[in-house]
């Protein structure tokens, strides 16, 4: 056989219309396009070197575009991230406590991106298909163009309504977080007080500097 001609065969599949990462990226983008907020449930489990049993989390996430969430565990441990674009709050339920960091713009945007059609966040990322057992869903990898401490690359899963509802986070160190999300909801607009944190008599707050968690 040619060479030509096994170049050929192998280049049907995309030529009867196999879908590309781009192809998929659209419809994500499109599908999103007028998406002003979202809220979902999610289950959360992490695993890896740095835990010795696998850490299952349930709660709730919520986010308004362009850079505003607000994401709550409920379980196994009550704790909130509020963040407004600018700062991020940590609230730690059971010790009343809660941490402060500023200047988070670019860390909350990337969350934001994530979970709407990803936006910007794509020039930072080479974006190629991964194989699901799940015939409805479609996988996208996320490789990050530049060295990234925290993320060795992102896989999301996508359904047939090119709606995002998983996100495996994997760390250069081999940690895995897989979120699954549920529940899509889709209000137009949700309350500005859900973004912010308001000083509570009782509640002790410390102002942290450096790395954001």
């Amino acid at each position: 056989m040619s060479s030509l001609l096994v170049l050929l065969l192998l280049a049907v599949p995309a030529l009867a219309g196999e879908p590309t990462a781009a192809d998929v990226l659209s419809k994500v983008q499109a599908a999103h396009q007028e998406v002003a907020a979202l809220q979902v449930d999610f289950s959360q489990t992490s695993s890896g070197p740095s835990f010795f049993d696998p850490l299952v989390q349930t709660g709730t996430f919520e986010l308004e575009r362009p850079d505003r969430i607000r994401w709550t565990f409920v379980a196994p441990t009550a704790r909130t991230y509020i963040s407004d674009g600018k700062t991020l709050w940590i609230v730690e339920d059971e010790n009343k406590t809660v941490q402060v960091f500023g200047r988070v713009d670019g860390l909350v945007r990337r969350y934001v991106d994530l979970l709407t059609g990803l936006g910007d966040a794509v020039g930072d990322f080479d974006v190629t298909l991964l194989a699901r057992a799940i015939p409805e869903r479609t996988g996208l990898k996320l490789k990050p163009k530049l060295k990234d401490d925290q993320i060795a690359w992102i896989e999301l899963e996508v359904d047939a309504q090119h709606h995002v509802v998983g996100v495996v986070v994997v760390s250069p160190f081999g940690d895995r977080t897989d979120m699954q999300l549920t529940n899509r909801r889709t209000p137009k607009d949700l309350p500005d007080e859900r973004f912010t944190w308001t000083e509570t008599v009782g509640w002790s707050t410390v102002q942290m500097t450096g790395t954001t968690p």
